[in-house]
């Protein structure tokens, strides 16, 4: 068994070697459902005390306490691989917290001294510029050197669970996958053929700062004249359920314009719209399209009709409209002013305000407006999940201590992300913060981007490039990938025995 002296800390891992950095904290937040996080994360708090006894199972309490595999851990090392902040924005503060002054590290931080003084373990994390290539490498080699938990990007984890690296949570009989502190909503996705290699849930809150919204300038709103032209605010669009596509671009078209005026529109002047190649998928998902469905025995499958067809090419149209500008052409100015609109996920909701920008939110429009909810897009690529390697010799004891820090997780840290979210921290303005709860009311990952199944994605952004021709025959085509890449993926799974 791993040991080591009590402490939670900060490992920084660069180029795979260690260098060593002892922090008073570590960092992990909250997971959310897909009702609206104003009611579920921290609104429905566990109360029992962790030493309590679980109903029998036909009265299961997902709100009860989880029993511990053992009352003293004896210092065992819980070892978690994430990436390294000097690499990527969205490495987050969801494993290790210190006291900073910021409140989410504080909330970790108290959760880490609570639930490892209770029960007798350490926390380590372990930052990495090349975490894949890391997990791979001390995966094979075991040992002291192999980690319990890999946090980092969901879209690496489910090649690496086919490969025989992670541990098939429904196998795992300590993880009471059904409880409050895990997200119900969100497990579906994560599944193929009933193997369930990772979860999201209170422990990790980097899928909640990765969900996207549309972020829109109140000034160039205000320079353009938008409430007088739609003759009522672009809240209320939302609220009378007109906020559909054909509204936003019109809302684009009417804040694009040549700002200098010398007839050459270029990163200086006003632009409706700015994008980047996931929008697509984000939008179709708004819209109410899934590119891969499930079948019922958990494995994808897909297929096309109009309604997508006609969606994409909707889609498409906007992107290569004159109004809209990608990222890739010229560098985001959202922050300078001159953009009207743009896509973010939530947690550059925060950097906006520091910036003192006056921005509102508002979420993924409709296809039309018999469309009845509204839908949000996760970035998996931001999200981070709760996993088992397989490196680990006793899983139920591994399972145990993520038990123990998620449910204490509920109770310490779910509050705290509730207050950041919606109490006026990250934006202040009331309909904002309305407009954020119904952008979590909808959150929802797509499949084909988190599973990396028969180049839909790459399809996609093949068909923006393109302008949209031939949107139909690529789809079709795209089946014989599909199902050549569900079967590949079956294939893996049957030689894991």
């Amino acid at each position: 068994m791993k040991r080591s002296s009590k402490q939670t800390r900060v490992v920084k891992t660069f180029s795979f070697g260690l260098v060593l950095v002892l922090l008073l904290g570590v960092f992990v937040g909250c997971g959310g459902d897909t009702t609206p996080p104003a009611v579920t994360t921290g609104g429905n708090q566990a109360t029992n005390d962790p030493q309590g006894t679980t109903p029998p199972e036909n009265q299961f309490d997902p709100e009860s306490a989880p029993i511990p595999y053992l009352e003293d851990f004896d210092g065992y090392q819980f070892d978690v691989l994430s990436r390294n902040a000097n690499t990527t924005y969205w490495a987050g503060n969801d494993i290790c917290g210190e006291l900073t002054g910021n409140i989410l590290d504080q909330a970790v931080y108290s959760r880490n001294e609570i639930v490892t003084n209770q029960y007798n373990f350490d926390i380590v994390e372990h930052q990495a510029d090349e975490w894949v290539d890391l997990a791979r490498n001390t995966w094979m080699t075991g040992g002291e050197e192999a980690f319990d938990m890999w946090a980092f990007k969901m879209n690496d984890l489910p090649s690496l669970g086919q490969e025989g690296m992670l541990w098939n949570l429904n196998e795992v009989k300590n993880i009471r996958l059904d409880a409050a502190y895990y997200d119900q909503g969100l497990q579906e996705p994560s599944s193929f053929a009933n193997y369930l290699f990772f979860v999201t849930g209170d422990m990790v809150y980097m899928d909640e700062m990765a969900t996207e919204c549309i972020v829109f300038s109140h000034d160039l709103a205000n320079h353009f004249n938008i409430t007088e032209t739609l003759g009522k605010t672009l809240y209320q669009v939302v609220d009378d359920g007109e906020w559909t596509i054909e509204k936003f671009t019109e809302l684009v078209r009417m804040t694009t314009a040549d700002k200098d005026g010398n007839d050459n529109m270029d990163e200086t002047d006003y632009w409706g719209f700015c994008w980047e190649n996931a929008n697509i998928l984000g939008f179709n998902i708004g819209m109410g399209n899934a590119l891969l469905k499930k079948d019922a025995s958990d494995v994808f499958v897909f297929d096309y009709d109009e309604k997508l067809v006609n969606d994409l090419e909707s889609i498409i149209n906007l992107l290569n409209a004159g109004y809209s500008v990608g990222r890739d052409w010229t560098e985001d100015r959202f922050d300078k002013g001159n953009q009207f609109c743009t896509v973010r996920g939530v947690k550059y909701l925060a950097d906006f305000t520091s910036y003192g920008l006056n921005f509102g939110v508002l979420p993924f429009f409709k296809a039309d407006t018999d469309q009845k909810n509204y839908y949000s897009f996760i970035s998996t690529y931001g999200s981070n999940s709760i996993n088992i390697t397989t490196t680990v010799e006793d899983v139920e004891l591994v399972a145990s201590i993520i038990e123990l820090i998620s449910y204490q997780s509920r109770k310490t840290v779910s509050p705290v992300i509730n207050e950041y979210l919606f109490g006026g921290r990250i934006i202040a303005h009331p309909e904002d913060v309305r407009m954020l709860e119904l952008v979590y009311a909808g959150k929802t990952y797509e499949l084909c981007y988190l599973w990396s199944t028969g180049s839909l994605y790459s399809t996609m952004i093949a068909l923006n490039d393109a302008g949209s021709p031939g949107i139909a025959s690529s789809l079709e085509a795209c089946k014989d990938a599909v199902a050549a890449s569900v079967t590949r993926k079956l294939e893996r799974l049957e030689n894991l025995g």
